[in-house]
């Protein structure tokens, strides 16, 4: 039995996002995911986030090895801690960012990345908004 762990992400990263990755008013869903796959700096996303909550949250999560951690991102998608992904500036909240509803289009996908088996569990730690895009997430 697997235990997959899904966590929001956070505002603070340890690398700058270029001009390109910031959510602002002019951007839209097919333009951040072009800006998205065309980025080549990445960083590993157990050392991208540098928040308080999500570094003691992966902290725990990479202790146990009946657990997979990934994270809610609203710039990527669902990504797995050892996926590399661009630094970004976007979230669910205050639209500063897409739609939740469109989530599982950014550029990671969503859901369908989980890899579940009979047995496995299925845990959040995220903000209501955060879940709402799980829930709009066809799969």
């Amino acid at each position: 039995m697997t235990v997959h762990i899904l966590i929001q992400c956070s505002k603070s990263k340890s690398v700058e996002p270029p001009q390109s990755l910031v959510w602002n008013n002019e951007m839209n869903h097919e333009l951040w995911n072009k800006n998205w796959t065309s980025s080549s700096n990445q960083t590993q996303v157990r050392r991208l986030y540098t928040g308080r909550a999500i570094k003691s949250e992966i902290e725990r999560i990479s202790s146990n090895a009946d657990f997979n951690g990934y994270v809610i991102s609203a710039g990527a998608g669902l990504v797995y801690l050892d996926d590399d992904i661009p630094s970004y500036e976007a979230t669910f909240l205050d639209d500063i960012g897409p739609n939740f509803q469109n989530w599982s289009t950014l550029p990671n996908g969503g859901l369908k990345n989980l890899q579940i088996n009979d047995g496995d569990i299925i845990v959040t730690f995220a903000a209501p908004i955060y879940h709402r895009a799980l829930l709009a997430d066809p799969d």
